[in-house]
């Protein structure tokens, strides 16, 4: 009185009939009886009827049976109750369901359990954004770029930044625009890449830390651009960290580089600092600190503004004297002069 169901021996042959099952335990009956009239000649949809004669063909059938009725009673694809059952109340026979692949079976736990994690989770905060004011929940979304990024954005934005970085475009702008598209972990990211600009030991190349820097600079150039979610968190951060990358720079090798290498090294700081210039994203005194932290100078920012009100003091001087030279031109030119009638009036004519 007993009905055993045995799985297909071959894996492509259990995948199909299980996929079909699964169909048909969602859109009900019609389905089947479409399949069945539609694949009636097809060797391949033979075990949707009973095969009498056939043991392969009736084994087949059984575990369809089964599996339709499985998936109707929530069981997963590898993941099933095994308990005998009576799927026809109240005098029907006993079904007896095959053996788990507990491997597999503890992997679609395990996986269901992630899911349903996630939902709960899912619910939770959208519970909590529902308690929030309107402001609230603006400021949640934007986060002023203070998230985290996950395991797998690390590991992505580690492949683009050490290991697929270089001089080409194609390289820079791919690690640039992941950074934008992730502006919510901005603080991270400026971070993760302050770190690998400041490397020195591994014998890290000067081309890597010249790629290095061009994506720094082009970060910056569009964090100013509109519409980008917190930009201006990359802007921040950059001028932050920017004296102790360039002061790094200045020592790249340790100090021990060759004449070659610098001058290279420099060429690619002075045309970042002079596109910074053009930009107009700096004033000119942090410029004159950044370059002087590479050259290895010390400069203080009292001595630059202390400089500057010199300069402006001497301009000033430069345009009194311009003016005092031409009042005393005017006054010269004026008491050469005569006067001449003309129409009852007089106008004053230069000799």
């Amino acid at each position: 009185n007993e009905i055993v169901v045995t799985a297909p021996a071959g894996a492509q042959r259990l995948k199909f009939i299980s996929t079909v099952a699964s169909f048909v335990a969602k859109d009900g009956s019609l389905l089947e009886q479409k399949l069945i009239e539609a694949e009636s000649s097809n060797p391949a949809f033979q075990f949707l009827s009973h095969g009498e004669g056939d043991e392969e063909q009736m084994a087949e059938h059984i575990y369809y049976r089964w599996r339709v009725y499985s998936f109707c009673q929530g069981d997963g694809e590898n993941l099933w109750r095994t308990e005998p059952f009576v799927m026809f109340e109240p005098h029907g026979r006993w079904w007896i369901p095959p053996a788990l692949n507990a491997q597999a079976a503890h992997m679609e736990e395990e996986e269901t359990k992630r899911l349903e994690n996630d939902r709960a989770a899912a619910q939770e905060e959208r519970r909590r954004l529902s308690q929030k004011t309107g402001r609230e929940m603006e400021r949640a979304k934007f986060s002023r770029g203070e998230l985290k990024l996950n395991d797998w954005e690390r590991g992505k934005f580690d492949e683009l930044l050490r290991k697929k970085l270089c001089a080409s475009q194609e390289s820079i702008c791919d690690a640039m625009s992941f950074a934008f598209q992730k502006s919510g972990a901005a603080r991270e990211i400026s971070g993760l890449l302050k770190e690998s600009l400041l490397e020195q030991d591994g014998g890290i190349s000067v081309d890597t830390r010249i790629a290095r820097l061009f994506l720094l600079s082009d970060i910056l150039f569009n964090s100013q651009q509109p519409g980008v979610k917190n930009a201006f968190q990359y802007r921040d951060a950059i001028e932050k960290m920017a004296p102790e990358i360039f002061e790094s720079l200045g020592r790249h090798g340790n100090g021990k580089a060759g004449r070659i290498v610098m001058a290279k090294l420099k060429k690619a700081v002075s045309s970042v600092l002079s596109a910074w210039v053009n930009w107009s994203v700096f004033d000119s005194s942090y410029i004159d600190e950044l370059e002087s932290k590479f050259e290895g100078h010390k400069i203080s920012v009292a001595k630059i503004i202390q400089e500057e009100e010199e300069e402006q003091v001497c301009e000033t001087r430069e345009i009194e004297s311009s003016e005092t030279v031409k009042a005393e031109e005017i006054e010269m030119h004026v008491t050469k002069t005569s006067t001449v009638p003309v129409g009852g009036g007089f106008v004053a004519v230069a000799d």
